[in-house]
């Protein structure tokens, strides 16, 4: 039986405003299948994963255990192999987790070992595609699982309907939102609404969170950098979420369609941020866990958007997305 190491015990408890459990407050993505010879936590690596707010279930390095894959996507996003150790890899086991992740629509990231290129080659012929050698950063492996997720994110249907062709009779829409789990959802589905939804999403996803963390829950980046730097993180984000004056706020999203693009209003109810600070910040050379909590927003304008500009105080944040598909 596969057992999930919570982030913290308390959050097996939460509920979130619509009554929902702690994991769908915040949401499907931040859960995964860990895979290594044990079974079972292996240190440093569980902990920076916890740090970075994931929820892990542990399976053996087992074919037999491969059987389990199935029944845990529905509640997990994605699947890291550990491989770091210097024990001899075997072939068979990688195809078989490729296949089998495939057939769950489960994508891996393989952690291999820097000095054990063989171990690395052999997860890319196999078909384990994704790999990151270790150790690093860990604003590096943020990124790598970012990156996975956001994919993830693209590749699940929209609905029972062309939206290509909906899409061209959208002129205005709009959703609120209050969640991470919130956040997680809406994201694939906004994103398809412009012309490159591979573009916008991870754009899409760092104002949304934004709105939320930094705007209606009053989470300031060291704050921030402070609680994933304990790994508390997600624990602190759920207990503000359930409370006053935090718990009854929302966030809006607008999209407007104009002759030449989509303008995108998001619009919070908390007091603002010094925007100024973060979006012109540059990359800092030391510190990983400050990396992971301000690079994101500060580099939305330049790859995800054509225009990108925030009110006075930091409350609402207006983007612009060019049509380039227009004749």
């Amino acid at each position: 039986m596969t057992v999930f190491q919570s982030i913290t015990a308390d959050l097996n408890g939460a509920k979130s405003l619509n009554g929902n459990g702690a994991n769908a407050v915040l949401g499907r993505q931040y859960r995964m299948i860990m895979i290594n010879p044990a079974g079972a936590p292996q240190g440093k690596i569980d902990e920076q994963l916890r740090k970075l707010g994931f929820e892990l279930a542990y399976l053996p390095e087992t074919l037999s255990a491969l059987e389990e894959l199935e029944a845990l996507a529905a509640t997990c996003s994605a699947v890291i192999l550990d491989w770091r150790s210097d024990a001899p890899k075997r072939g068979e086991f990688a195809e078989a987790l490729a296949r089998r992740a495939a057939e769950a629509s489960l994508p891996v990231l393989t952690l291999g070992a820097a000095g054990r290129a063989e171990d690395i080659q052999l997860a890319s012929e196999a078909g384990l595609s994704t790999i990151i050698s270790m150790p690093c950063r860990l604003a590096d492996l943020k990124q790598a699982l970012d990156t996975l997720l956001k994919r993830v994110q693209l590749d699940e249907p929209a609905g029972e309907f062309c939206l290509n062709d909906a899409v061209s009779l959208l002129e205005s829409c709009k959703f609120r939102f209050r969640t991470p789990a919130d956040v997680d959802m809406l994201v694939p589905i906004i994103a398809r609404l412009f012309p490159h939804p591979e573009r916008s999403a991870a754009g899409l996803a760092e104002l949304m969170m934004n709105a939320v963390e930094h705007g209606n829950l009053e989470i300031g980046h060291e704050r921030k950098a402070e609680w994933v730097a304990r790994g508390i993180y997600r624990s602190e984000l759920l207990k503000r979420l359930q409370t006053p004056p935090y718990s009854s706020r929302w966030a809006e999203l607008i999209v407007n369609r104009r002759d030449d693009g989509f303008m995108i209003v998001i619009m919070d109810e908390g007091c603002g941020f010094c925007w100024q600070d973060v979006v012109h910040k540059d990359r800092p050379e030391d510190g990983a866990v400050t990396a992971a909590c301000g690079e994101g927003l500060a580099r939305v304008g330049r790859e995800s958007f054509d225009d990108l500009r925030f009110n006075q105080i930091g409350n609402q944040v207006t983007a612009f997305i060019a049509d380039d598909t227009q004749a």
